[in-house]
């Protein structure tokens, strides 16, 4: 039985245009999650640093009490020591009084230090919130964008679809099953051109039985692969 291997050549082509639109429509939803997931990372940051700063703020307080307390001990020895009646005594209050300063030196620096980083908070608070309202708006967006884009694509499968409908009515009938079968299990890979001594999709080398068989426009399935396979329209111009 003679096929048309023009009309293989053009199922091919839907076939393959079908794979790059259903793949394009696979990878609209896609843009949706990387906005949404970009989206979600500012919040979570910003979410974050709001603990931080609160965090911060409860650290800060707590070491300005402590500060507070160790300043009215150092107030309270230095009376004591005024009024100590031995040195002995007077050197242990010293020592105390001396300790303590060295110690709210210290306690000085790291609430200066957690200040600081309190004002930090604050910017990255205010950039964060910035950035989601920007990421926010990014997704609404690419969700109208892919909306518009998954509307355009589904017409443009149609369309394909319709036009292969129309196409297959011209195949052989006992050839019809078969080829939807195969569609149905290998997509665009169902058909193979073949443009030399090869299986165009698994490039088994084809034997001079199966070579004469397609110059012939005989069906032929690949016996490695089992595509429907056709020459190109190069392999039977170089054959004419």
């Amino acid at each position: 039985m003679d096929v048309d291997y023009q009309l293989l050549a053009n199922l091919h082509h839907l076939l393959r245009q079908i794979t790059e639109l259903n793949d394009q429509l696979k990878r609209c939803p896609r843009m949706v999650t990387r906005a949404q997931q970009t989206e979600s990372s500012i919040a979570e940051k910003l979410d974050a640093t709001r603990t931080a700063l609160t965090q911060t703020k409860l650290l800060a307080n707590e070491r300005q009490l402590q500060l507070k307390q160790r300043e009215a001990r150092i107030t309270t020895q230095q009376g004591q020591r005024n009024a100590c009646g031995n040195n002995r005594e007077f050197q242990i209050l010293t020592e105390q009084i001396a300790a303590d300063q060295k110690a709210n030196e210290v306690l000085s620096d790291e609430i200066l230090e957690l200040l600081e980083r309190i004002d930090q908070h604050d910017r990255d608070i205010v950039q964060l919130k910035q950035q989601l309202v920007e990421a926010q708006t990014e997704t609404k967006r690419v969700k109208v964008q892919v909306a518009e884009r998954i509307q355009v694509l589904e017409r443009e499968v149609a369309d394909v679809n319709a036009a292969m409908r129309k196409h297959e009515q011209s195949l052989p009938g006992q050839l019809l099953p078969d080829y939807r079968r195969l569609v149905s299990n290998c997509g665009d890979e169902a058909l193979a051109e073949t443009t030399g001594q090869a299986c165009g999709r698994c490039h088994q080398v084809l034997t001079t039985q199966t070579m004469s068989e397609l110059f012939q426009r005989k069906i032929v399935f690949c016996k490695s692969c089992g595509s429907l396979m056709y020459l190109g329209q190069q392999a039977l111009a170089d054959r004419t």
